[in-house]
């Protein structure tokens, strides 16, 4: 509100001076002088008009100015909501992994560029997890194994849950050796795993299988 008041203020100051100024020169080319009663009018007209206009000038300036902020503020949010949908619905609810869907796809455009490894990771005997505790304790299994394998892989990898109980690694730009290595790594990390359900120690296991990617290499 100051600021409009301010504005306001110097544009009526400006119009009263280029009434005066206009007037001067007008008056001057005729050999007049302005005599009092054309002084009071070069000050109040500018003011009678000049004002009223130039506020409601510059609070329609300065209401949309707020409504294109507040439009603005409400697209960066709509677009980042949607955004985190989008990135929501790649997930695995459970893992935090990519889904399988997601995960092929990234495979997909990855092989072609990537010279890199892929890992199929299974948990060993997870069926009877489920048929001894039930579901709720086999998904706390596998949200430990994957938090096992998320300690184990690198920040540029790509992971994804692709079934039930399986799990697949990109490894990028990752020779074979390097696969392997890895490999173990996660396969260690798992089987420390401390999973005691009901007060029974529960080994957790997995099996791995790597392989080289190949641009011709079939994903499905």
């Amino acid at each position: 509100m100051k600021k409009i008041l301010l504005k306001t203020l110097c544009a009526t100051t400006l119009s009263v001076i280029g009434s005066l100024v206009a007037a001067f020169l007008i008056m001057s080319s005729f050999g007049s002088r302005l005599d009092g009663f054309a002084l009071i009018m070069c000050v109040v007209c500018p003011i009678v008009v000049a004002a009223p206009a130039s506020a409601h000038t510059f609070w329609q300036n300065e209401r949309m100015r707020r409504l294109h902020a507040q439009l603005t503020s409400a697209h960066e949010a709509l677009s980042a909501a949607h955004s985190a949908l989008l990135e929501k619905s790649r997930r695995d609810f459970m893992t935090g992994f990519l889904n399988r869907e997601s995960f092929l796809q990234e495979l997909r455009e990855r092989r072609k560029t990537d010279p890199g490894a892929l890992l199929i990771i299974d948990a060993d005997d997870f069926k009877s997890i489920n048929d001894l505790y039930g579901h709720p304790v086999g998904d706390e299994a596998l949200r430990q194994i994957a938090a096992a394998i998320g300690r184990i892989v690198r920040h540029e990898d790509v992971v994804g849950r692709i079934g039930g109980e399986e799990f697949a690694v990109l490894l990028s730009r990752a020779s074979m050796p390097d696969a392997a290595i890895l490999a173990e790594r996660i396969r260690v990390e798992v089987e420390q795993i401390l999973f005691s359900p009901q007060g029974v120690a529960q080994p957790l296991t997995v099996s791995i299988g790597g392989v080289a990617l190949d641009p011709e290499m079939s994903v499905s």
